[in-house]
């Protein structure tokens, strides 16, 4: 995922778990806050670690902690593929869809989104959906022309047996 604000700039590879309805667990392996980790399980907290020296040292903070979002302030489940789709189903906005590019080489279809009332500097979301899966491959956000937040998904696989344990809160 790549994201600015304003100078600064954050590039991070995540890795990421969920299990229907609200169990979501994610490690950081590359970029900034190489590492670290939290896990949702619904509600209000996360818990999780930073990553280095202190990675040990495991906290439960607000979910809007600055600790526990991105650099533009995402939070670990606006990042659960169903989220992202009911975004774009449910923001006031035009939205419009056409055959898009190619991503991880698979063929997707584009769905854009032009924000009536732009939020966090965002004008306009633009979603990749993979042909042969129909689940999300990237998106990005711009404010304006500029490209804030680009994120590419891979590697997925559906059902690999997850249970509640797997997200130790």
């Amino acid at each position: 995922m790549h994201e600015t604000l304003g100078s600064a700039t954050q590039d991070r590879t995540y890795d990421y778990w969920f299990r229907k309805p609200h169990y979501a667990k994610t490690a950081i392996t590359s970029g900034d806050g190489r590492g670290g980790g939290a896990v949702w399980v619904g509600g209000s907290k996360v818990s999780g670690h930073q990553g280095g020296l202190l990675s040990f040292v495991h906290l439960k903070v607000d979910l809007h902690d600055r600790r526990a979002v991105s650099l533009r302030g995402y939070t670990l489940p606006d990042g659960l593929f169903p989220n992202v789709v009911e975004r774009y189903r449910s923001t006031r906005g035009t939205l419009s869809e056409r055959p898009g590019p190619l991503v991880n080489g698979e063929p997707t279809d584009e769905v854009e989104l032009k924000l009536a009332n732009p939020t966090n500097e965002i004008t306009r979301s633009v979603l990749f959906l993979s042909k042969s899966t129909h689940m999300p491959a990237r998106q990005v956000r711009y404010a304006g022309d500029k490209v804030v937040t680009d994120e590419t998904w891979g590697n997925f696989h559906p059902n690999v047996g997850l249970t509640v344990s797997d997200f130790p809160f």
